[in-house]
């Protein structure tokens, strides 16, 4: 029994030593970050007709962020990280062969040809918007190291971002066919009836390198979806990011553990 006990002792301080950190980080990252987005219908209160054919021709797009944030140690492994950034995203939807006198959008003249064409005559509408995110993230410590110039950092990450919308328009863009005499409308009204208001779960993995005592950079995949419709019409948008942060790290580390 003693034995017994001797060894759990043993494992358990083992195991209460590999989880101390060496690290007392403390820094301010600014980053860039490209990502896909993706985006589906959430609301089936369209005709079946009309709902197959919008989710038939939605696509996503590039998109890109820009931001910085402030890490808060909250005990050895676990970190808060909070900040700020500018995303601007977009999606697209595309109407296939464009038929005389149809109308495209309030705004533009309805088509006044009957040409065939192919590819087309198509109308490829880019939805666009610029968002002010506040990122909310936990960090969880994956590896712990003993020697203190051990330069490899690596986190799970996850939390919420709350979105705010400060504009959003529409290109229109004809392939195939021109519309008194112009192949593009910009900036137009989307009638989206957008949410100002949304909020992203996130989840992702972070890899830190630690370059001198006081800076770094770091890599992190991560995975974002819009926990509401970011409208309210009568097929509601939803949307998804798959990015890859690239960034620096100021960091304040004088006092180790």
């Amino acid at each position: 029994m003693r034995k017994l006990l001797l060894c759990m002792s043993i494992f358990l301080g083992s195991f209460s030593a590999f989880s101390q950190t060496v690290y007392n980080e403390k820094f301010t990252s600014v980053y860039i970050q490209p990502s896909r987005s993706f985006v589906t219908i959430t609301n089936k209160n369209a005709d079946k007709n009309t709902f197959d054919s919008l989710s038939k021709n939605l696509s996503g797009t590039i998109n890109l962020s820009l931001g910085g944030v402030t890490r808060k140690q909250l005990n050895r492994n676990w970190f808060l990280n909070a900040g700020i950034d500018i995303q601007m995203a977009s999606f697209l939807r595309v109407y296939e062969g464009v038929r005389f006198d149809v109308s495209l959008h309030p705004d533009v003249p309805k088509n006044d040809q009957d040409i065939i064409t192919y590819p087309g005559p198509d109308a490829e509408y880019r939805f666009r918007f610029l968002y002010a995110n506040l990122p909310f993230l936990f960090e969880r410590r994956i590896f712990k190291y003993v020697k203190t110039e051990e330069p490899w950092l690596y986190y799970i990450q996850f939390g919420v971002t709350p979105q705010y919308m400060f504009s959003n328009s529409l290109n229109l863009k004809l392939k195939g066919f021109t519309i008194e005499e112009k192949s593009e409308y910009k900036d137009l009204n989307p009638y989206l009836n957008v949410n100002k208001f949304n909020v992203l779960f996130n989840v992702g993995v972070s890899f830190y390198y630690k370059y001198s005592p006081k800076f770094g950079y770091f890599i992190q995949p991560n995975f974002g979806i819009q926990m509401l419709p970011m409208n309210n019409n009568s097929a509601n948008y939803r949307q998804t990011f798959l990015g890859i942060k690239f960034g620096f790290t100021f960091l304040n580390d004088d006092d180790n553990n």
